[in-house]
């Protein structure tokens, strides 16, 4: 009579999970004073955005736009790109994806703000490639 075969244990290690010191008591200071954090936070990265995308300076793409060139043209060439941290819950209490979060900010759609960059780089496609913490606006040869 053979012996039995130990069954094999699998052991899953976790990793421990952050304690979050939630107060015994919350006031409608401590409310107010995040609110406001996070308003400021959508205002600079709304004034980052309208700076750096849709009024973004010609001069400082058209090095991209030639390298691109020079490269003869790769498909979704990124002349832009802008770093995103999007936060757990905006200022409205709503829990964005990248891109939501972005259109949130702005005001517009992505599409609107493309369709505005477009207006000023012509004979070419730009769109948007979201990564998981930043968004690029790409370029394709029309």
């Amino acid at each position: 009579m053979s012996e039995p075969v130990p069954e094999e244990i699998v052991q899953i290690e976790t990793q421990p999970q952050e304690t979050v010191n939630i107060p015994d008591v919350i006031t409608l200071e401590d409310i107010q004073n995040e609110q406001t954090v996070l308003l400021q936070n959508e205002t600079n990265f709304k004034d980052f955005l309208t700076q750096n995308v849709l009024n973004v300076s010609l001069a400082s793409i058209r090095p991209r736009l030639i390298q691109w060139a020079t490269l003869n043209y790769p498909y979704g060439y990124t002349i832009i790109n802008v770093p995103v941290s999007v936060p757990e819950m905006c200022s409205d209490g709503i829990y964005r994806s990248l891109g939501s979060y972005v259109e949130f900010c702005l005001g517009m759609t992505i599409d609107n703000m493309i369709s505005a960059l477009s207006q000023r780089i012509t004979g070419v496609v730009l769109s948007v490639r979201l990564n998981p913490s930043s968004f690029e606006v790409i370029v394709i040869k029309a």
